[in-house]
């Protein structure tokens, strides 16, 4: 989750605070940060066609500092809408950096990457030998529970050992699923953020059920 390391002071740089939210930022998954050669940034980017970004990354106590271009590495798109925050991947290049990349923020190109910007803190994998993750979008809104369960059941026969969800809204039926098998130690649940960047976001955010 977003934060900003000075507190909530005004922050000249970070004119992104209101148009661009980072849900995470994940580094490559290398058993050594120091092979790391990039950060995969995930946001709702409400900023505008135009913008150019630039990656902010910092250290331990904010005092080292690395900057990059934010290069566009994926984007959702849709034939008949064009919403208010579009759903982005961005990626930020280190190959040659000297420190850990602890905290990484984005700033518009030509801004400074002041240690005021809004940051998040950047998650390094853990790298299991002979392990193996999928990322996938299962439902929103509303789930079948019966067929959750089958779902669950069917990842447990498989080896499965962890699952992650970030939970939104969702049916009091299928939430009851997600707290057994949370309670089971196969399911981490993640809180979708309650408050994002513009007028819409602000709208769809507010959670049926909140962790």
């Amino acid at each position: 989750m977003s934060t900003n390391i000075h507190g909530k002071g005004y922050c000249p740089s970070d004119t992104l605070f209101k148009t661009v939210y980072i849900f995470n930022a994940i580094a490559e998954a290398k058993s050594d940060w120091k092979s790391v050669e990039y950060i995969v940034i995930n946001v709702l980017d409400g900023s505008t066609f135009q913008s150019i970004l630039k990656c902010c990354i910092f250290g331990k106590d904010k005092s080292n500092l690395y900057q990059s271009k934010a290069a566009v590495n994926d984007m959702f798109q849709h034939r008949f809408m064009q919403p208010e925050l579009t759903a982005k991947q961005y990626v930020c290049y280190i190959k040659d950096i000297t420190f850990k990349p602890l905290h990484i923020g984005l700033v518009e190109n030509g801004v400074s990457c002041d240690p005021c910007v809004t940051v998040t803190s950047v998650i390094y994998p853990l790298v299991v030998k002979h392990g193996a993750g999928i990322c996938a979008k299962i439902a929103f809104n509303y789930l079948n529970d019966t067929n959750l369960i089958e779902w669950f059941e069917y990842q447990i026969m498989m080896d499965v050992d962890t699952v992650v969800v970030m939970l939104h809204y969702i049916n009091d039926e299928a939430f009851k699923v997600f707290t057994y098998y949370r309670q089971k130690g196969l399911l981490k649940i993640l809180p979708y953020p309650v408050e994002l960047p513009g007028k819409t976001g602000n709208t769809n955010a507010k959670c049926l059920i909140c962790i």
